[in-house]
Formats: structure tokens, C-alpha cells, sequence
């Protein structure tokens, strides 16, 4: 009883986070994914990055540059990047996040860290040497496979690392004091200011080791890292700056700042939500282009789409806003067939 409970509530919160609504008439309306439009967002990564498909903010999905492979509770598909009807390759019981190495998918299905072949045989459950029973998120960069863990005794999440150059059957992790790396293997992390009440800084972990303060002084705890610059929060606005602290500047100002968050980015814009409306920012210039019929609190981005759950089914749009598909039939029944609508 006490890991039904458990197990309840740890998927009530990440369905939560996915949650929404879409109109059902842009569904049944909306154009062929073959947009010709559908060009503005795809971007070369700089030089320096270690993976060009990888994406510290993305959970559901993964991408090896020709598919996307995206979960459902009941299973995980794989779909061409430049839309067609996707395929189911394995089945599991509660599948909510995955990633990428190499030939291998490393994916969490309930309690389990699993992997698989990414045509999906082979599917292996993983012995790890640390409790990692509630696991939100598992990334890879090179031959580094990062997790991060709701910790239920403190309500905080930690974070691990490990080496699976060899893709093992048994690992043991690294706790980390920070969180995900970016693509090029820098890490960051937001912290409250010590002896200072209700003030936080965004710290940036030398190649050394060392822990250094970038930003200092920020009224509250949300940000977000691009290829290009460090986005933040504070005073009511939001706020740019480089990677390494310098050229701060305000780009536009922040409505509801109890509710907005960060939530994902690509080449040329920051994504954003306040749980009342979702929107993007233009990096350079702060342009501002809300998404009316796209109401999820969060979402993945790859190759120019957004990927997230609405009505309890899973869908994608362009992010020019066009071109909503439903991906599956519900969240309520066994998905045995994904449905591409055009």
C-alpha cells in the first residue's frame, strides 16, 4: 500500500507538470506538418558543445538527429524528425522520461532506471547503489548519464552522475552539488545567498572544481541557461546576461512573477510560462509571441516543436504555433498505436 501511495503521488505531480489544454478546433484545423514555415528555430549548436541533440531541459524526449523518441506511461515511440506517423518500439508500465547514448536508450519506467536498444530489444532493468526510486530526469552527455531524484524526505531534488561508456547492467552514482550540465559540459546552479534572507545568486562550477558567483542578489530562483546566455528573474523583469556573468540587461518585464517560470529554449528564443498563458521571448530583442491554444506548464523542444500532453493525450505543435498533432490516443487507455493528425 505504502508504494501505491507513493508511486501515486509521484506521477499525480509530473502529469501536473504536463498538463493542459488545447483548442480542439486548431486539432482538427491546423495544416500539414510539412509546413514550409517550419524553419525559424533550427540552429547550429557553437563551438564547444559536446552533442548537437542535447537539451538539459528536455524530459520526454530525446533525438539522435533522424527520430525523436518520446514517452507514454505505456511505452516509448520514434518518430522522423520531420513528422510522419510514429511507431511504438517497447511497452512498460509507467515510462516518464528518457535519453539517449549512443545505440542505447536509458529510460525510467515506475520505480526501475531501464535501458533498451533503440529498436527496443533488449530491455534491461538497471541495479544502482543508490535509492532512486522517484527519479524525474535522466540526460546523457557523452559517456555520462546524469539523474536527478525527488528526494520525498526533504522534498528537494538530488542530482547523480556516472560513467556508462560501456553501457553497464550495474552502476554506481555520484551525488553532484550541482545540477545538469549544458552542452558544453559547464555546470550552474541557483542558490539562496548564505546570512542573507530572501536573495539568491547563480554559481558556475570551474573545470577545477571550484564554486564561483556569477550574478549575485536576484530576488528569487528562476533561470534558465542557453547556448549563448544566462536568462533570470528579478525585480518584476527579466533579465540576460553572457555565460559568464558580464553585459546584464533587462529584455522585457515579467508579469505574474508568482506563477512564471522558465521552461525550455532553442537557437533564437527562451520559452516561458505564468499557468495562465505560455509564450516565448526572442532572445536578442525580447520579442514576445504568446501560444493561445497551448496552455501546458511544461514541454520539450526538439527540431522546431514543442512536445508536451494536452486533454490527457500526448501532442506536439510547430513553434510558430501551427501544425498541433495529437502523438496518442489518451493517457487514460493502453496506446497501441500512435496517430498522426494533419
Amino acid at each position: 500500500m505504502k508504494k501505491t501511495i507513493v508511486l501515486s503521488l509521484t506521477f499525480s505531480f509530473f502529469l501536473l507538470l504536463f498538463s493542459g489544454c488545447v483548442s480542439t478546433r486548431q486539432l482538427e484545423e491546423t495544416p500539414s506538418s510539412k509546413d514550409p514555415q517550419n524553419t525559424n528555430s533550427m540552429f547550429v549548436k557553437p563551438d564547444g558543445s559536446l552533442d548537437a541533440n542535447y537539451n538539459q531541459y528536455n524530459i520526454s524526449t530525446a533525438s539522435d538527429g533522424k527520430y525523436v523518441f518520446y514517452t507514454e506511461l505505456s511505452g516509448i515511440y520514434k518518430i522522423p524528425v520531420d513528422g510522419n506517423r510514429a511507431q511504438k518500439i517497447l511497452s512498460g508500465e509507467a515510462i516518464r522520461a528518457l535519453t539517449l547514448h549512443n545505440s542505447t536508450i536509458y529510460y525510467v519506467d515506475g520505480f526501475h532506471l531501464c535501458k533498451a536498444d533503440k529498436d527496443g530489444c533488449n530491455q534491461t532493468t538497471i541495479e544502482t547503489d543508490v535509492e532512486t526510486r522517484n527519479i524525474v530526469q535522466v540526460l546523457c552527455l557523452q559517456d555520462t548519464l546524469h539523474i536527478s531524484n525527488l528526494n520525498l524526505n526533504n522534498r528537494a531534488i538530488d542530482y547523480f552522475s556516472c560513467d556508462i561508456k560501456s553501457d553497464p547492467k550495474k552502476i554506481e552514482l555520484n551525488e553532484l552539488s550541482f545540477g545538469f550540465p549544458t552542452s558544453n559540459g559547464t555546470y550552474y546552479k541557483i542558490d539562496s545567498l548564505p546570512h542573507v534572507e530572501k536573495s539568491y545568486a547563480i554559481y558556475r562550477k570551474s573545470p577545477s572544481g571550484k564554486e564561483e558567483i556569477l550574478i549575485d542578489s536576484i530576488d528569487n530562483h528562476k533561470y534558465i541557461i542557453t547556448e549563448q546566455y544566462i536568462f533570470y528573474s528579478h525585480d518584476a523583469g527579466i533579465w540576460r546576461c553572457n555565460q559568464d556573468g558580464q553585459g546584464k540587461r533587462k529584455i522585457a518585464d515579467a508579469q505574474n512573477i508568482e506563477t512564471f517560470r522558465f521552461v525550455n529554449y532553442d537557437g533564437e528564443w527562451i520559452y516561458c510560462s505564468d499557468h495562465k498563458t505560455v509564450f516565448r521571448l526572442n532572445q536578442n530583442t525580447g520579442e514576445k509571441e504568446e501560444y493561445p491554444a497551448w496552455h501546458s506548464s511544461s514541454f520539450d523542444i526538439v527540431n522546431n516543436y514543442l512536445y508536451g500532453y494536452a486533454n490527457k493525450k500526448k501532442i506536439r505543435m510547430n513553434v510558430t504555433g501551427r501544425n498541433v498533432e495529437i502523438l496518442s490516443i489518451s493517457l487514460n487507455k493502453i496506446n497501441t498505436k500512435a496517430l498522426n493528425v494533419v
